[in-house]
Parts: structure tokens; sequence; C-alpha cells
């Protein structure tokens, strides 16, 4: 249980219960909107002390308040990183979910290992395999530019050998359009500077 009296706003979110926040809020004198944005001395916002604790419903009710995404710790994690580990929780893909809608970034690498957040979520996905963890999985491949296919982490691997290794068809599938879909970008644009005759 953390001092309230001396603990942050994040330890308290992350380690105390709703009950001991609210309590910090008003020995502060504050509310909840006036901390919603809060990052700690880590660079890990009070939305990414939630989602690493598996405090799903205050994750909620900050994204509902529009809470600040995107925010990077110093140790290169944004929020999918930090959500992964507990995305099989009740409402985590919910929030999950939200946090795609929102932009936060699928290639964002951590320091550690130099995993994308896309990567990382796709490696805690193979534990769940359900098929709402593979429609997400599937709206982020398809959201990102085939070049996050190609980001080597630390060992060398890639997403893409991941996926052409045992990934499901419909995943491979993803990545061949991904393919394709460049090569005909390529090609107008090549035809346009023809025409403009560049």
């Amino acid at each position: 249980m953390p001092n309230i009296e001396v603990a942050d706003y994040g330890t308290i979110a992350q380690f105390g219960t709703r009950e001991e926040f609210n309590a910090k809020l008003r020995l502060m004198g504050q509310t909840l909107d006036d901390v919603v944005d809060y990052v700690d001395e880590y660079g890990v916002s009070l939305l990414g002390r939630c989602l690493s604790s598996r405090k799903i419903d205050f994750a909620k009710e900050l994204l509902a308040k529009n809470a600040k995404v995107n925010v990077v710790s110093k140790e290169g994690n944004n929020e999918f990183h930090l959500l992964a580990a507990n995305i099989r929780e009740e409402g985590a893909l919910d929030v999950a979910w939200m946090l795609l809608e929102r932009g936060v970034s699928l290639t964002a690498q951590d320091r550690k290992y130099k995993n994308t957040a896309l990567f990382t979520l796709y490696l805690e996905q193979l534990k769940m395999r359900t098929p709402e963890s593979m429609d997400f999985i599937e709206a982020c491949l398809k959201k990102v530019d085939k070049f996050a296919f190609d980001i080597p982490n630390k060992a060398g691997i890639t997403l893409r050998g991941f996926i052409s290794e045992n990934g499901p068809e419909r995943f491979k599938t993803i990545m061949e359009e991904k393919e394709h879909e460049t090569e005909h970008e390529h090609g107008w644009f090549h035809c346009f500077k023809k025409y403009l005759g560049k």
C-alpha cells in the first residue's frame, strides 16, 4: 500500500487502489482532469501506469477524458508496449482498439529489445489466439505500411520472418497485399514522373 502523502500519482495508480488515488487527489486539492496527462520521472504517463498494472477500467476512464497518447517512456515503451503483457485481461482488447483508433504508434521500438509495439502485441497474441485477438492484430497489420514488417529487433528478428514461419494464412495474405500495394503505388508514381518529363 503506497503512502499517499509521499507517493506520486503514477505510483498510486499502479500499486494502490482507486480509493487511494482519489484520496491523493483530495490531499493535493486536484481533480482527475488536472492530472489526466501526468507523466512521472521515468517518462511513464498515468495511462501507461494503469495499462501496465491491469487497471483497465481506470485506463478507460482516462481515455474517456482524452488522456494524451503516444507518450514514450525513458525505456522506449509506449501504450501498446505497456498493455501487451496484460492484453488477456478482461476489457484490455477494448482499450487496445481505443489506442489503435487514436493513432498510437505500432512501430515505436523499446530500448531493451528493440521490439516494435506491433511485434510485442503479436507475441502476446500468440498466447491467446482468440478470434477477437486475431481480429485486432489483423487490423494492426493492415494499418502499417510494408516497412513495419521488416524492422529488426536486437536479435535480428523481424515480424515478417515471424509471420512467415508460424503465422496464420490471413496474416501472410496481408503482408503479400502490402507488397502489391506498394508496387502499384510506385508504378503510378513513375508514370506521373514520366508524364511530367522528369
